[in-house]
């Protein structure tokens, strides 16, 4: 099923559905032939076939990915101090930006999201370069932490 969505500033509010036997990137293609604009999805390889977009990150997928790597104790709790995280804390600070300026019109949201956010994606980064570059035997940690790199990339 793919599932295509109009931004929340966008004066139609819309969702589309479209069920194919296939997840090839040449159906992501035909549904988004006349789409120029930021396609925000997650690091399906199939989307490099949609031409003229700029890749933006799913922050939702990518905490997802350090919220995996969390270790915990044997009653199911986390354990405290993980890099993990420390992961997943950035980007609720991202979250929490985005809660904060929601019902503000769509100029001013943009530039309070800029302002605000920056700082955090810079320590983010910074933090991401940093743990990548330490040993570690957790490996859904590493499967984040490559998750991350990968889209900053794109």
């Amino acid at each position: 099923m793919w599932v295509i969505r109009s931004a929340e500033c966008e004066e139609v509010q819309a969702a589309f559905f479209y069920y194919s036997r296939t997840r090839n990137g040449d159906i992501a293609r035909e549904l988004l032939f006349q789409f120029h604009g930021h396609l925000i999805t997650d690091v399906y390889s199939g989307y490099e076939k949609v031409d003229d977009v700029t890749w933006a990150l799913c922050w939702a997928h990518c905490r997802r990915y350090y919220i995996d790597s969390i270790p915990l104790d044997s009653q199911g709790k986390e354990i405290p101090g993980s890099k993990g995280a420390e992961g997943r804390e950035y980007i609720n600070l991202l979250f929490k930006v985005e809660a904060q300026i929601k019902d503000l019109p769509y100029e001013e949201k943009k530039q309070k999201r800029q302002e605000a956010s920056q700082p955090i994606l810079d320590a983010f980064w910074l933090w991401v370069e940093e743990t990548a570059a330490m040993q570690t035997t957790n490996e859904l940690l590493t499967k984040a932490l490559g998750y991350s790199k990968n889209q900053r990339n794109n």
